[in-house]
């Protein structure tokens, strides 16, 4: 909440929210993104050889073990 709080404080001053907002968005693909593909390489490397999670649609609506997660 801290980083809303200062966001809107720079809205207030500088009135230019789109900016602002546009920023913020920035800011955040700019950290999300490379840490997805941080994650994603994490867990690929922590897996057996030979296997690989795959997630199916079949098996997120279905109950299935291990909640929608099959190993191919």
């Amino acid at each position: 909440m801290l980083l809303e709080q200062h966001i809107e404080e720079i809205m207030a001053e500088s009135f230019l929210p789109l900016h602002v907002f546009a920023l913020t968005a920035g800011l955040y693909f700019a950290l999300a993104w490379p840490a997805s593909v941080l994650a994603r390489y994490v867990e690929e490397r922590l897996h057996a050889p030979g296997e690989r999670l795959s997630v199916t649609t079949a098996s997120l609506t279905s109950e299935g073990s291990r909640a929608g997660v099959s190993q191919a």
